[in-house]
């Protein structure tokens, strides 16, 4: 599994503007597997 980070943003003439913040892979969906780890999460403020 991939999940993706986008952050959408819609002018009000209706023009878009994307921008992947990261990619995390995942082994298999599952309720543990949802979400950002605390490490993932830290990890992706230092990027920003």
């Amino acid at each position: 599994m991939q999940i993706t980070i986008t952050i959408q943003i819609q002018n009000d003439d209706d023009t878009q503007h994307q921008h992947v913040l990261t990619t995390l892979a995942r082994e298999a969906a599952s309720i543990d597997t949802l979400g950002l780890t605390l490490a993932e999460s830290k990890q992706l403020l230092q990027q920003t």
